[in-house]
């Protein structure tokens, strides 16, 4: 492991099966021939138990597993000091694909493996207009599909086709919004200072 990262703070590694096919030589390895989700987690197994067996031997790690790609993504991080770690990245296109679920079908999951038409559009939605806005969208656009169809989205890809009208509905939202939270500004707004009136200006001219 401190070969990995050398003198650097932190290492990227894009493929987990090809840094087990050089780094760990396990080219022949059945189980990483297959490739896929299943050779990724056995890799990840792999490393998980030999980074928390490593703790104390050499610098202290954090590995950092992305598991959002069929080929797992690591980062090796350099620790000042502790136990070594190995943690999951977050995943926002699963968090987003979790949610269609829950809201669309009402289905609970932890699951992180989706088909991969739906992981693709769902990683567009939130690098393109983040998770809170994706979130929004998803169910709009669910919304959207069941009145023009009469039937509820099957799976998060049947959504691609409701992208434009979603993102105007959320934009306009947001202008919406925006526009509320300056009202009470707008209505609290002080009126003129109270003076005297017209009147009352001329009668003091004409005292002087």
């Amino acid at each position: 492991m401190d070969s990995q990262l050398g003198r650097k703070a932190e290492q990227k590694v894009k493929s987990i099966q090809e840094f087990a096919r050089i780094r760990l030589g396990l080219r022949n390895s059945k189980t990483l021939q297959r490739g896929g989700r299943t050779a990724s987690s056995y890799i990840a197994k792999m490393l998980e138990a030999s980074v928390e067996r490593l703790t104390g031997l050499g610098v202290p790690i954090r590995l950092i597993i992305d598991r959002g790609p069929a080929d797992f993504r690591l980062t090796f991080q350099r620790l000042q000091d502790g136990p070594n770690q190995v943690i999951d990245a977050p995943d926002e296109a699963a968090d987003l694909l979790r949610y269609f679920a829950k809201v669309v079908h009402g289905t609970t999951t932890t699951r992180r493996q989706f088909a991969a038409q739906d992981r693709k559009l769902a990683e567009t939605w939130i690098r393109t207009y983040g998770l809170e806005a994706s979130q929004w969208m998803a169910k709009h656009a669910a919304n959207l599909l069941r009145h023009d169809t009469k039937t509820k989205a099957k799976a998060f890809r049947a959504l691609e086709l409701y992208t434009d009208a979603a993102r105007g509905a959320w934009e306009r939202r947001q202008v919406e919004d925006a526009g509320q939270q300056r009202l009470p500004l707008d209505t609290e707004r002080p009126g003129p200072m109270p003076g005297p009136s017209y009147e009352q200006y001329v009668a003091a001219l004409l005292r002087h």
